[in-house]
């Protein structure tokens, strides 16, 4: 028999359609002689969060902006040391126009920004691009701050290296 381990927080004594969907799928399971056990938050102690009834909204709010701003560092940090830029351009493409392409263009503004930076320096500004293009006056640049830092929290190496080989790409 098959042994499998599910670790998840939506267990029983909770009613939702995890827990049965779980619960259905490990007593399917028996007859394809597989037994799923379950790594649930039952076996363990737990507490609450602590409160901090003497903070600001805004000091809440500044602490929130200080963790994305550490992750931020620490994805780029890890972004930058894979040096493999060869992915697929395809892909890339589809990442840009589902993430890019609201603000950017390939034959706009990011015209020959391949041939511009090279290696390390290309991926350096798909990561943090330059945002000295934003018109003054306006919030466009606080905006693409905003979405950038988004993007670089949630960026696989994968895409990365798909987005370089599309902006590659003549």
């Amino acid at each position: 028999m098959t042994h499998i381990l599910v670790a998840t927080d939506a267990w029983h004594p909770q009613v939702n359609g995890v827990v049965r969907t779980l619960t259905m799928m490990a007593e399917a399971a028996k007859s394809f002689g597989v037994d799923i056990s379950f790594l649930t938050p039952q076996s363990f102690r737990t507490f609450a969060m602590p409160s901090y009834p003497d903070l600001t909204s805004q000091e809440i709010a500044d602490l929130a902006a200080y963790v994305h701003y550490l992750r931020r560092q620490g994805r780029y940090r890890e972004l930058t040391m894979d040096g493999d830029d060869q992915g697929d351009a395809r892909a890339g493409e589809t990442y840009f126009n589902a993430n890019c392409a609201a603000c950017h263009s390939k034959s706009g503004d990011l015209t020959g920004v391949a041939a511009k930076y090279g290696g390390a320096a290309l991926r350096a500004r798909v990561l943090r691009p330059s945002d000295d293009r934003a018109p003054t006056g306006t919030d466009r640049t606080a905006v693409g701050r905003l979405q950038h830092g988004k993007l670089l929290e949630r960026y696989a190496q994968a895409d990365v290296r798909n987005l370089i080989s599309f902006l590659r790409e003549r």
